[in-house]
């Protein structure tokens, strides 16, 4: 309203001067006449002030366009206010359920917090376990190698049975030539060559076989191809033991004279030399000393065979007692009672006799004997044959 008064003010004015003017003397023709003019000024102001009013309208449309964009402004940034009071409201709701979340996840915190406590000391505790864990862990480990070791010889076995099975099943051929009879250690044949090593007799050929109960317990026997002598030993313990001669073919094992003619023997006791079915070299062996020295425990067995014609002159007469004893170095003085055994030489003048003397006794390894010849006669006698044969029967 104060822009239309602002614009219209001075017309408006001049406008009511000339109304009062007009008619202030309407009663006046004259007047009348003269103010007829200004009447038609009065219509002039009219149509102009009607102008105004028309520029007025249109100014008063633009600001009423004005002010309904205005509005329109205004309602949008009241819906823009609300939408944002409504977020603002929205995010109050979101920061109160925010803050229960983060009450919440303290009372959480202040959970595990003890809780890590509570496990910081339980771990406490079972650090000893754990060291022990690891002791029984290590121990498994060292248990575990000695299995697979186990197990690794095992499947050797069970391949080396396998082979061995189907060997037995099939029959075999023939035999390989074992280098070393110390490696012959399963329950199977063999044969050596003249360059084998460990055999009954060096530079011998021979084929045998071994009963095992196992690789360190086991008895090996062999054969000689050319005499057929047959040798036995024995693995105990993983120890062997010398090769024992079983059958002796010789003809004649004491047809040496150890005793010659020139040197009778006297009355009473007389270490003799002896033969020896020497275990160490696979045969009879004259060994031409008095002192027998045990290489391996055992039961041994000492045997002699003496031939002697009675009756004559320098001979014994009929009825003379002889006797084999073994005892120690020291030399007895009667036939030991248990380890002895005595003959009688024949009767007739130039009668032969031929009398067997057998004595066996149990000797551990490195025992000493000597084998004494007892002769009851009052003289020296010459016997044709006098030689002890020592035997290990057993273990």
């Amino acid at each position: 309203m104060a822009g239309l008064g602002s614009r219209g003010g001075a017309s408006g004015l001049i406008a009511q001067e000339k109304l009062e003017v007009l008619w202030g003397s309407r009663g006046n023709p004259r007047d009348w006449a003269l103010r007829r003019g200004e009447l038609i000024d009065v219509q002039r102001i009219i149509a102009e002030v009607r102008k105004s009013l028309d520029s007025l309208k249109e100014a008063l449309q633009e600001v009423k366009e004005d002010i309904d964009e205005i509005n329109a402004q205004i309602l949008e940034i009241e819906e823009r206010l609300n939408a944002v009071e409504q977020n603002i409201n929205d995010l109050e709701a979101e920061m109160q359920a925010l803050q229960v979340r983060i009450d919440a996840a303290e009372d959480s915190l202040t959970q595990l917090e003890q809780d890590i406590s509570l496990i910081t000391d339980e771990l406490g505790e079972v650090g000893g376990d754990v060291t022990q864990l690891q002791i029984d862990v290590s121990h498994l480990q060292t248990d575990l190698t000695a299995l697979t070791a186990r197990v690794t010889a095992n499947e050797a076995d069970i391949t080396q049975l396998e082979i061995d099975v189907n060997e037995l099943e099939a029959g075999l051929p023939s035999l390989t030539v074992t280098a070393d009879l110390n490696t012959a250690v399963r329950n199977k044949e063999f044969q050596w060559s003249n360059t084998s090593t460990n055999t009954p007799l060096a530079a011998s050929f021979g084929r045998g076989w071994t009963v095992a109960s196992s690789a360190n317990d086991l008895t090996q026997f062999g054969v000689i191809n050319t005499t057929g002598q047959t040798y036995v030993r024995f693995r105990t313990g993983g120890t062997w033991g010398a090769w024992q001669n079983l059958i002796d073919l010789y003809a004649a094992p004491f047809a040496d004279q150890i005793n010659p003619g020139a040197t009778p023997f006297p009355a009473g006791y007389t270490a003799i030399p002896f033969f020896t079915s020497n275990e160490l070299s696979g045969g009879i062996t004259l060994t031409g000393n008095i002192t027998f020295t045990v290489p391996i425990a055992g039961i041994y067995m000492f045997e002699t065979g003496i031939r002697i014609v009675g009756g004559g002159s320098g001979q014994p007469p009929p009825g003379t007692l002889l006797g084999l004893s073994t005892d120690t170095t020291t030399t007895p003085t009667v036939l030991r009672a248990g380890y002895s055994t005595t003959g009688v030489v024949s009767t007739g003048t130039g009668a032969t006799s031929l009398i067997r003397l057998v004595c066996m006794e149990r000797l551990a390894a490195g025992a000493q004997r000597r084998i004494y010849f007892y002769n009851g006669g009052g003289a020296a006698y010459q016997l044709a044959n006098a030689g002890v044969k020592i035997t290990r029967l057993s273990a």
